[in-house]
């Protein structure tokens, strides 16, 4: 249903944008913090691990831009470019 579509397409939105604000504020936080951020055991190290570790668990950005892009009716799936 039209609904259905609505709320999956609210929910990849949602798990894409969160998954990548988490690692972003993450790898802000490191950067700020500097050689201090990146001491093995610490509690930014646990972070960055925790918000990679989260883009996998909630599917990965990836898999959420093409569900996105097919919810959207792009015709095309994202196509991510490294």
């Amino acid at each position: 249903s039209d609904a259905g579509q609505r709320l999956t397409l609210a929910s990849a939105q949602t798990k894409l944008y969160a998954a990548e604000a988490f690692l972003q504020s993450s790898l802000d936080a490191v950067q700020i913090l500097g050689a201090s951020g990146l001491e093995l055991g610490g509690a930014m190290t646990g972070l960055v691990n925790d918000a990679l570790a989260g883009r996998l668990f909630s599917g990965s950005s990836e898999v959420q831009k093409n569900l996105i892009a097919a919810l959207l009716g792009t015709g095309d799936a994202y196509r991510g470019t490294r």
